[in-house]
């Protein structure tokens, strides 16, 4: 159920990044639903991050250096 603060399509993309042990990395940026406070509501399910999923709210807050890893992602 969607509380009246969520909307009805998810509005959000956040980004996961899963690292492994030999150094490898995979990120993922599912959608999601902003539910303030830099916690968001999966939209997605995730095929490299393992302990979280479809509706787990996550905590994500900006990460400004996103912005200069990834400066065309807009």
């Amino acid at each position: 159920m969607l509380s009246i603060s969520e909307s009805t399509e998810p509005s959000a993309k956040i980004v996961i990044r899963t690292t492994y042990d030999d150094g490898s990395a995979d990120m993922e940026t599912p959608w999601a639903y902003d539910l303030g406070n830099d916690r968001y509501k999966l939209d997605n399910l995730l095929w490299f991050a393992y302990g979280i999923s479809w509706h787990d709210v996550a905590l994500a807050p900006f990460d400004p250096t996103y912005d200069e890893l990834f400066p065309d992602a807009d």
